[in-house]
């Protein structure tokens, strides 16, 4: 089977695409003949030694055809992504050489994120890609719930649900002994789209107990859309300085030890794909709280995987305090944690059912 992914990548180092997306590529391969098409303008290091990475910008009038074979008539492409507008002159090619293409939208048709831009992505539907979603043999997404909200939103005839994966962690999560009670959040500062204006509404809610059992909510991660000066704006308007402390960005060995002196994972997004940092928190036995934006609240919730609530700051807050009131049961959780991704997310279990759903697809 040949496949042939299709992205627009860069080294933010802070996006699950930069994450995800060589891994899915290079995991493929042990299973197909896989490849990535670069629709972006940096050579990501991730992928810098891959044989199988092509650069759109390196072709003058770009064509499938013109891709070393077998990648010049693969069996499938998937798109990595929705609103990308390169991807729709590829599509249109491949729907000329009746190649099939996926689309792994990454959380960008739910109600949430239509909502961002909205009337940009609503002009950008009528001309082009709700043609380009329709042309799909399927629709790939990564977790039931992004699928369910999708659909609210769109016709979609077809799909299947596969998600991200984690590389099984060398050293797991042990409980701590210790006065402090720490609360973790990495990923982007996104207000909106992270919920962290929730999360710090939430914080000063309950500020007093917080601050009465030495509470510390240790964010780390990189700016966007001005996120590191809203939320400074916020913990100064909350007087909430002595609870959240804010940080840069944090990658390799020093993530991996916040995240092992951390006692409670938290993500309480509007939307998201399938969050490689909760995937991430999950794998190392972190206990977790997490919304419905995460999109995997039923992960944690029929696993018993940690702590949920809807984004509301009342229930975060109470959820927190509830998870700080149950710390005995850390170690019980972090357990079954492991055991999950293990079976859940790792790569090679992942590529393989994605191997065997891809060809279930192209049978018809």
């Amino acid at each position: 089977m040949v496949i042939l992914t299709v992205a627009k990548l860069d080294n933010n180092k802070s996006s699950g695409l930069y994450t995800n997306i060589p891994i899915f590529v290079k995991t493929l391969n042990n299973y197909s003949q896989s490849a990535c098409l670069d629709c972006g303008n940096t050579n990501p290091e991730s992928l810098k030694e891959y044989d199988n990475y092509f650069k759109l910008s390196d072709y003058s009038d770009f064509s499938i055809k013109n891709l070393p074979q077998p990648f010049n008539k693969p069996d499938l492409v998937v798109f990595q992504s929705l609103y990308i507008i390169d991807f729709i002159k590829i599509a249109k090619e491949l729907k000329s050489m009746k190649i099939p293409y996926t689309i792994i939208p990454r959380c960008s048709m739910t109600k949430a994120a239509q909502k961002k831009s909205g009337l940009k992505k609503i002009i950008g539907n009528t001309l082009w890609f709700n043609r380009f979603i329709e042309d799909a043999l399927f629709i790939h997404f990564l977790t039931k719930n992004e699928c369910l909200e999708s659909e609210k939103n769109f016709k979609i005839k077809n799909k299947v649900i596969v998600g991200n994966g984690f590389k099984t962690p060398e050293i797991t999560y042990k409980t701590h002994q210790r006065d402090c009670f720490k609360v973790l959040y990495i990923g982007r500062y996104n207000v909106y789209h992270k919920g962290l204006d929730i999360l710090l509404k939430a914080i000063a809610y309950k500020k007093e107990f917080f601050i009465q059992n030495k509470f510390k909510f240790i964010l780390w991660g990189k700016d966007s859309d001005n996120g590191i000066q809203k939320m400074q704006s916020l913990i100064c308007k909350y007087k909430i300085e002595d609870l959240v402390e804010i940080n840069g960005e944090i990658y390799g060995k020093d993530k991996e030890k916040e995240l092992l002196d951390s006692d409670v994972f938290i993500h309480t997004s509007r939307l998201e794909g399938h969050p490689t940092s909760v995937i991430e928190a999950i794998s190392y036995g972190i206990p977790v709280l997490v919304t419905p934006g995460t999109n995997m609240l039923d992960d944690v919730k029929n696993n018993k995987l940690g702590f949920f609530c809807n984004l509301d700051k009342r229930e975060i807050a109470d959820t927190i305090i509830n998870a700080y009131e149950n710390k005995n049961e850390f170690q019980n959780i972090s357990n079954r944690e492991i055991d999950f991704a293990k079976e859940n997310y790792n790569w090679d279990n992942i590529i393989r059912k994605n191997i065997e759903t891809y060809k279930e697809k192209l049978k018809g």
